[in-house]
């Protein structure tokens, strides 16, 4: 009689273990498409060279930084004013490339993105979007949107987002290529007038890059990585 009180309570409290694990919430995962990450994500330590298409001179650059992070985002409790939202895992992503001159050093593009902007609704996704913003890190400043994903053509006067099957940069030919053109204002002559095209390809990264102001526009393509 002992050993078959011993079982029931057993079976008892494997059963209410059992119970309160199905009924703990869901914790989602947020992650950028492996798609999208194809022309981003950059081996660390990988070189490029670019030519500056107005002086032919070439900017020597090297991936220092290409970061993909998991976060926790902490459930928040409903209040008046915001719905409650459980707790979520998601990614940031950041590119650093450096450019080098002797013993000097400087930013050639910084970009940053987290894939938690999915809207009031959390849900499990292995396509987020892509958003990789351009900082300029040295006056704590955001510039453009450099790459967006999902690839949706989509073309206005201060925005352009195309997908080329082919192109060809300096001598080599690169498909699938994705483009991004965003410009803060549609004013060129305003002096904060800042207009940037990227082209990138997987694998290889920024292949051609257009920097536009009021005063100036410099092209710089890519000659050559590894």
């Amino acid at each position: 009689m002992k050993k078959l009180l011993i079982m029931i309570s057993i079976c008892c409290f494997f059963g209410s273990c059992k119970k309160d694990k199905t009924s703990e919430p869901e914790t989602y995962n947020i992650q950028f498409s492996a798609e999208a990450l194809a022309y981003v994500q950059l081996p660390l330590n990988k070189y490029f060279i670019y030519k500056d298409s107005a002086s032919g001179a070439l900017d020597s650059v090297v991936v220092t930084q290409s970061n993909l992070k998991k976060q926790f985002a902490a459930p928040y409790v409903a209040s008046t004013f915001r719905n409650a939202v459980p707790g979520f895992y998601y990614q940031e992503f950041s590119l650093l490339i450096t450019k080098y001159n002797g013993t000097s050093e400087e930013d050639w593009f910084y970009g940053f993105a987290t894939s938690s902007g999915v809207g009031p609704t959390i849900y499990n996704s292995d396509s987020a979007n892509l958003n990789l913003l351009e900082k300029d890190r040295v006056n704590n400043k955001n510039l453009n949107y450099a790459f967006l994903y999902p690839f949706t053509p989509y073309s206005s006067l201060q925005e352009n987002i195309a997908v080329i099957p082919s192109i060809t940069i300096e001598g080599k030919i690169y498909t699938n290529v994705e483009l991004y053109s965003y410009s803060n204002t549609t004013d060129n002559t305003r002096a904060d007038y800042l207009k940037s095209t990227y082209y990138w390809a997987k694998g290889a990264g920024i292949i051609k890059r257009e920097i536009k102001t009021s005063s100036s526009v410099k092209t710089k393509t890519l000659v050559r990585y590894g």
